[in-house]
């Protein structure tokens, strides 16, 4: 999966950066409805359901194996909402309904919901549960053994941030200022339970550190970025990008558990 986060990481970067240097619009195109991101999380989307699903007999419950099956169903149902059940390519109508309450006009559900809510709501719940959470259970030592198991690691929560970190900087408006914050506040935090439960290593820290130096790119390229810019697909195609590695994870924990019993 290493080689999968390096292309990904890369490919958003340099994204962001020759639009700002060299290739203006870039950014627009990569990012407009059926482009290269959206088109990617689909696929991570997919990739994301079969995993679920595949995994699902690692668990000794039944109810696992049955959740299983539901999150890889949500996963696939996720993946076809994004390209709007192949609307675009196969070049139907959008029925009444949909032309008279879907904000894009398009034959899904999420965009029947104001973007700005539905991010919001989306957002707020990947950062709880893939940074906030994880942390601070850490500094409890018994609260980590209870849960540890089914919690994303440092790795996944960097993940959450790094896609985060496109995002519309020192613009104007209370929900950008605010995103703002939340990213500076997690970051520090990570680095501070870290470094107190000295979980530092070799490959944390270089996985930190160019986090941190893509922020400080990402934040001098801000005029690219808008508050009603589609950076947010890229935002989206890491969510479940860290959403996959932590399936991925807990799946080998339980498999890990179920063999020492």
């Amino acid at each position: 999966m290493i080689y999968v986060a390096a292309v990904l990481y890369g490919l958003g970067l340099a994204t962001v950066v020759l639009c700002a240097c060299c290739m203006e619009g870039l950014l627009e195109q990569a990012t407009r409805e059926n482009g290269l991101f959206e088109t990617i999380s689909v696929g991570l989307l997919l990739w994301l359901a079969y995993e679920v699903y595949r995994g699902r007999k690692r668990f000794g419950a039944a109810w696992m194996r049955y959740a299983s099956v539901a999150f890889a169903l949500l996963a696939f149902v996720a993946a076809m909402e994004e390209i709007s059940w192949f609307q675009h390519y196969l070049g139907f109508e959008s029925g009444a309904f949909f032309e008279a309450h879907n904000h894009q006009h398009e034959s899904n559900l999420h965009n029947l919901i104001p973007a700005h809510i539905f991010s919001s709501f989306i957002y707020s719940g990947v950062y709880a549960f893939f940074v906030f959470i994880p942390l601070i259970l850490r500094l409890h030592e018994g609260l980590w053994r209870r849960f540890g198991l089914w919690m994303p690691d440092v790795h996944v929560s960097l993940v959450t941030l790094y896609g985060s970190s496109f995002q519309a900087f020192f613009y104007d408006e209370f929900g950008a200022w605010f995103d703002m914050a939340t990213l500076f506040f997690a970051l520090t935090l990570l680095i501070a339970v870290v470094s107190f439960k000295q979980l530092w290593t070799r490959a944390l820290g270089l996985h930190t550190l160019f986090v941190l130096t893509a922020l400080g790119v990402l934040m001098a390229s801000y005029r690219v970025f808008g508050f009603f810019n589609m950076q947010y697909e890229i935002r989206e195609m890491f969510v479940v990008f860290a959403a996959l590695l932590y399936v991925r994870l807990v799946q080998r924990n339980a498999g890990k558990a179920a063999a020492a019993h």
